[in-house]
């Protein structure tokens, strides 16, 4: 018997466990916000504990990049509140989170990640989605609030991973009925976000629907065959959309209604109005505090102010964030949290787009794109990547796709191996 491998065992079992603990993460994350917030509380500390298994350790210096950018975010959170003395706080409890990709690229270090596992847990949180859709209509619940408990982020996480989801089951390589089971994931994943009501997760299916329908037409070397999956494409989506016209027709109307009586009347007593009055406090935080913004209890003693001056609606001071990660950026970090944020939005998306080219990671690299465009499109009406499940998701997807791209091109992507071993 090989000695060392009998050794070396035990430990690669230990390591499976640490993946498994990142998958269920990622799929609470669809289920249940309370449980998945939990485990997001305690992943940054457990994960990296794993640094100690004596087997190889190799990683690409494209992940150490990302471990750098996603560092730079937790500095510029760390210097805002320590400043004001806050780093003790609860407030600041919660960007420790930003920590989490650390733990994640050490269990991936000792990892061979392949896309059946991408294509597991995409899979499995799309049923979920599914579930909690089914459960909440049979109890006639809405937006996923009795089952997830945080309906946009529900919508949101739930329709990127469907149009993750999609842009895979475009591989050939794929065996028809994995081809097939994805196509379903996608279409759960939309159905969760029209479910859901989240208008920011409807603005981003347009556009990718859009860019996807083009992007299918103009590099199709046979165009018939493109225009009829193109059509069946729309066909698809719009029978998803269908049984959910009166629910689109009404949300889409509401908010023509909130923009118009917030510039006609000034009425900020509404879904989109109290946005343009949240925003309103950020601006006036980040005035007061551009370079490192004044943090979460900044914001609430602003909007207060503000309040009690008549500047804005006394809706304000009901809600603790900006819904806009912008906005809750500018105010609570300054113009130094929003560069360390689109610092990390800028490399991710010089990354995969400069792999979109290559053949054989093509599809990973769109996946990529994907999850990054989604992020910026959804933080412009809520505070999506300030948020415990909206960092964890990102973190864990965009992990796995950089280690996928990285392992695929290893000719072209550069490692890093910290220990040799089996």
């Amino acid at each position: 018997m090989n000695t060392s491998m009998s050794i070396k065992t035990p430990f690669n079992i230990i390591n499976v466990v640490g993946l498994t603990l990142i998958a269920i993460c990622f799929i609470f994350i669809h289920l249940n916000a309370k449980s998945a917030q939990t485990q997001l509380t305690y992943l940054p500390l457990i994960l990296p504990l794993f640094l100690l298994l004596p087997i190889k350790k190799e990683i690409y210096y494209v992940e150490l990049k990302f471990l750098f950018f996603t560092f730079c975010i937790f500095l510029s959170s760390l210097l805002s509140y320590g400043m004001l003395g806050e780093v003790f706080t609860q407030d600041f409890r919660s960007h420790w989170i930003y920590l989490l990709a650390f733990g994640v690229l050490v269990i991936f270090s000792h990892s061979n990640i392949t896309k059946q596992y991408l294509i597991a847990v995409l899979l499995i949180a799309s049923l979920m989605v599914a579930y909690n859709i089914v459960i909440e209509y049979i109890n006639n619940g809405i937006r996923g609030n009795s089952t997830h408990g945080k309906p946009i982020f529900f919508g949101n996480v739930a329709l990127t991973t469907g149009l993750v989801s999609l842009i895979l089951a475009m591989r050939k390589d794929n065996h028809w009925f994995i081809r097939g089971l994805l196509l379903c994931a996608s279409v759960a994943g939309i159905a969760g976000s029209i479910w859901s009501q989240s208008r920011g997760g409807w603005v981003f299916l347009v556009l990718f629907m859009s860019v996807f329908i083009v992007i299918n037409v103009v590099k199709a070397q046979n165009r018939k065959r493109s225009y009829l999956y193109s059509f069946i494409f729309l066909i698809i989506i719009f029978l998803i959309l269908l049984p959910f016209k009166n629910l689109i027709e009404a949300r889409i109307g509401a908010a023509y209604s909130n923009i118009h009586n917030y510039i006609v009347h000034s009425d900020g007593n509404s879904s989109v109005g109290v946005r343009f009055e949240l925003w309103r406090v950020s601006v006036e935080q980040f005035i007061d505090a551009p370079f490192i913004g004044s943090t979460r209890s900044g914001f609430l003693t602003k909007a207060k102010e503000m309040v009690s001056e008549e500047s804005v609606t006394n809706i304000s001071t009901r809600f603790e964030h900006a819904h806009s990660d912008i906005f809750w950026t500018i105010g609570t970090k300054g113009l130094i949290g929003l560069l360390t944020l689109y610092g990390l939005y800028v490399f991710l998306l010089r990354f995969y787009y400069s792999n979109s080219k290559t053949k054989n990671v093509r599809i990973y690299a769109l996946s990529g794109l994907t999850v990054v465009a989604s992020y910026m499109v959804y933080g412009l009406s809520e505070s999506f990547f300030s948020m415990k499940l909206g960092i964890g998701y990102f973190i864990i997807l965009n992990a796995i796709l950089i280690r996928i791209i990285c392992s695929t091109n290893k000719e072209q992507e550069k490692s890093l191996v910290l220990m040799r071993g089996n």
